[in-house]
């Protein structure tokens, strides 16, 4: 298991997979049915659904730019930061699978080194990375930034943020986790205070 993914589940335990597979559906029935009511009721959705499909892709997003954040410690001392990350995002579309998803992004995350910090815990993750992006208007009820982790072959889609799209600007923003300074105490730590934080942030400028 990747170190985004384990840093992501410590952030929310939410996880979806967007089924890759067509379901049978009346589509797959030969035209000319007995019931030519039934059939052109059919065939009027299928038209309706068509163009819908068709409209939303002519206005998918062709570009990805932004930035995005990653801050995480566990420490004795609150405010202290084990790791202040930064990488600059740009983005293609995908064409990973996610019917759930208005866009999904191929992002190439450009780490800053200059300007970031990175401890033990999060050496894995300073360098240069690779995901894929997708975003979903409706998750249980809330807008959500997923990202696609392939696992043998299956591809699963991991909500990992709360998410803010803007179509009258083209922006998306969002956020993962909300532990900043968390007091822990018990067992594991010998019944010592420790603080906990880990949380991700993005800004995105999307183009057409």
């Amino acid at each position: 298991m990747n170190l985004r993914l384990i840093f992501a589940l410590l952030g929310t335990s939410a996880l979806f997979a967007c089924a890759g597979d067509k379901e049978a559906t009346d589509d797959t029935a030969p035209i000319g049915t007995d019931d030519s009511a039934e059939g052109d009721a059919d065939a009027d959705s299928d038209a309706d659904s068509d163009t819908d499909s068709d409209s939303d892709a002519d206005v998918l997003y062709t570009g990805w730019t932004g930035v995005e954040t990653f801050t995480y410690d566990f420490s004795l001392s609150p405010g202290n930061r084990e790791c202040d990350m930064i990488w600059n995002t740009t983005g293609t579309p995908s064409t990973t699978d996610c019917p759930d998803c208005l866009f999904a992004f191929d992002v190439t995350l450009t780490y800053d080194a200059a300007n970031s910090v990175a401890g033990d815990s999060c050496s894995g993750l300073a360098g240069d990375l690779e995901y894929t992006y997708g975003y979903v208007e409706d998750y249980y009820g809330y807008p959500a930034l997923t990202f696609a982790y392939d696992y043998y072959g299956t591809v699963y889609w991991f909500a990992f943020a709360d998410a803010e799209f803007d179509a009258s600007n083209d922006t998306l923003k969002y956020s993962s986790g909300s532990f900043v300074d968390y007091a822990y105490s018990g067992y594991y730590t010998g019944y010592v205070t420790y603080y906990y934080t880990n949380y991700y942030t993005g800004d995105v400028q999307l183009t057409k």
